[in-house]
């Protein structure tokens, strides 16, 4: 279990460092990515929903696409190496944002479990958008009394065995994608909206594949 703990501290922190630097989620399923910003230009690569990505400064072209003015903005993928290229161009419209999120009038989900790897998150969540979260620190090991949870606004629960942390957010919502800003603030986490079902990346569940 103490793997477990690992991936989410890890996890964390790639949230963290993400909000500081500005990524941004897919908006869309199998985004294309192109090596130049227009339609019939070749696919380098294509992205899921929620996949962060951060956008390079000054690079975008202004274009229309079936009646929608949007730009072409240049993206790092985070697949790129030495030898492969995998950064290019993605239309905006497939970009998750801060501005196009609005929080939905009416919320039907009311509860979400779900599991990516290690990581497993469960969500309570009432028709006003608001929610309350749950994660488990060290489950089957044995926590340090210095073990806190990953954000001081949690409330830490001291179990046997565990730490439950809990708190509180609100949803926005763009197209497809969810994003849960806990305690309304700038976070990285996101779910997606598939077959009518709420989902996570990486869950294997049928409806999500």
């Amino acid at each position: 279990m103490k793997k477990i703990f690992l991936i989410l501290i890890i996890l964390n922190t790639n949230m963290k460092l993400a909000a500081k630097d500005k990524y941004i989620p897919i908006a869309g399923t199998e985004v294309n990515i192109r090596k130049d910003p227009n339609l019939n230009s070749q696919v380098i690569i294509q992205l899921p929903i929620t996949k962060l990505v951060k956008i390079k400064p000054n690079m975008k072209v202004r274009d229309t696409i079936n009646n929608v003015s949007g730009n072409w903005i240049f993206i790092e993928t985070g697949y790129s190496s030495k030898d492969e290229n995998k950064d290019g161009w993605v239309f905006d419209t497939y970009l998750g944002t801060s501005e196009k999120f609005k929080k939905p009038k009416r919320w039907t989900f009311k509860e979400f479990n779900g599991t990516s790897g290690d990581y497993y998150l469960n969500l309570k969540m009432k028709e006003d958008a608001t929610y309350k979260f749950s994660y488990e620190l060290c489950a089957g090991a044995n926590c340090l009394p210095k073990t806190e949870c990953f954000n001081k606004l949690d409330k830490k629960i001291v179990k046997k065995g565990y730490i439950l942390c809990e708190g509180n957010g609100v949803i926005l919502i763009y197209r497809d994608l969810v994003w849960l800003k806990h305690y309304g603030e700038e976070t990285n986490e996101y779910l997606y909206i598939k077959n009518k079902k709420l989902c996570m990346q990486g869950m294997l569940e049928d409806d999500c594949d």
